[in-house]
């Protein structure tokens, strides 16, 4: 489809409207459309998108009628956000809603982020050509209100990996495993040595993908070069990953890139939880860090661990069975609210979930009722 996106400014102005119409046209674009921004001032930098003014003020309605009635007729959809419902600019509301009047043939769609104030007469005017879409149920009950016109509900959204600031290789990483969608994403910061315990972490990881659980266990450390049979250890530890068929749950980041201090501070930030079950620590420096990233930590009831301060643990007996740790992790972490926000805000509010639950069947509709 040829989309064309209307606003008063585009990126690089900052602003709430002007994020997502970023966020649309690029959704739009990586879908294969082709997209239009019409505004006053604002630019592209993504080649796929491309950026047409209309004339400023002062102008001839002639001229602004003109212009838009040319570039609105080149798109099969134009989608105007805002401007129909606020007063910012009163002649372009009026020679927008007569070009859409004027155009049939084309699909138009009135977007209602704010509602400032607009004239009785352009409203009334605006419902023979335009469907209306608001972004909150709110903004919805006061459009119906105001206008008594019946309108949807497609939400505004945002990108996790860019909004956590993630590096550059742990958003690359997440964005291909799909790790923020998974259930449960378990952080194991440690080399791969034998006092870290990582085989009874993986037969944890296996009982809980038994469980119908959908897990990523992440485990930072690269083999441990400093000790005998630390490469059989490592090889010995793949295996058991490959026997319990964990190869899409259980990652050794050391083996896709070279994880930095910087990395492991992302995944903090990526993880639901700090797993690690190590039988013996000097220190146990993971689970202060932890705490700083507000995350529960489960992790064996062994000194040093159990005595920093840290009120988030939750601990087991050394030698727990994998079930029962498995059910402990899934238990706690079903009760956390934040972690169970974070999980809503991925599902329902991440922009992959604002295109593929809204975005896309609107675009699929030939005409909306």
């Amino acid at each position: 489809m040829r989309i064309a996106l209307v606003h008063y400014s585009y990126a690089p102005t900052i602003g709430g409207v002007e994020t997502v119409l970023h966020a649309h046209a690029t959704l739009f674009a990586d879908a294969g459309h082709e997209v239009t921004i019409i505004c006053a001032r604002g630019g592209s930098g993504d080649p796929r998108v491309a950026v047409e003014s209309y004339p400023p003020s002062p102008r001839t309605a002639d001229a602004l009628r003109s212009m838009l009635h040319e570039a609105f007729g080149r798109h099969h959809l134009v989608i105007v956000h805002n401007v129909l419902t606020t007063p910012f600019d009163l002649e372009l509301t009026a020679a927008i809603i007569e070009t859409a009047i004027a155009l049939p043939q084309v699909r138009f769609l009135c977007w209602v982020h704010d509602l400032i104030g607009v004239p009785e007469r352009e409203l009334l005017l605006a419902r023979q050509a335009f469907s209306y879409i608001t972004v909150s149920e709110h903004r919805r009950e006061q459009t119906e209100r105001l206008t008594g016109f019946t309108s949807r509900v497609v939400p505004n959204g945002l990108d996790p990996t860019e909004f956590l600031g993630l590096s550059a290789t742990v958003s690359d990483f997440v964005r291909t495993e799909g790790v923020l969608e998974r259930e449960i994403v378990l952080l194991h910061p440690a080399r791969i040595v034998a006092r870290k315990n990582i085989e009874f972490a993986l037969h944890v990881v296996a009982a809980l993908k038994s469980a119908g659980r959908d897990v990523c266990y992440l485990l930072t450390g690269a083999d441990d070069p400093h000790t005998a049979g630390g490469k059989a250890h490592a090889h010995s530890l793949r295996a058991l990953q490959r026997q319990l068929g964990l190869e899409h749950e259980a990652h050794f980041l050391g083996d896709r890139f070279a994880v930095t201090k910087q990395d492991v501070i992302s995944l903090f930030t990526t993880a639901d939880a700090l797993f690690f079950p190590s039988r013996e620590e000097g220190f146990g420096l993971p689970v202060l860090e932890a705490a700083l990233h507000r995350l529960p930590i489960f992790c064996p009831d062994l000194a040093p661990m159990n005595s920093l301060p840290a009120h988030l643990q939750h601990t087991f007996t050394v030698g727990a069975d994998p079930e029962s740790v498995a059910t402990l992790i899934t238990k706690c972490l079903a009760a956390s609210h934040a972690t169970q926000a974070r999980k809503a805000v991925v599902r329902d509010y991440a922009w992959k979930a604002i295109y593929r639950n809204h975005l896309e069947p609107l675009l699929a509709e030939p005409h909306y009722a």
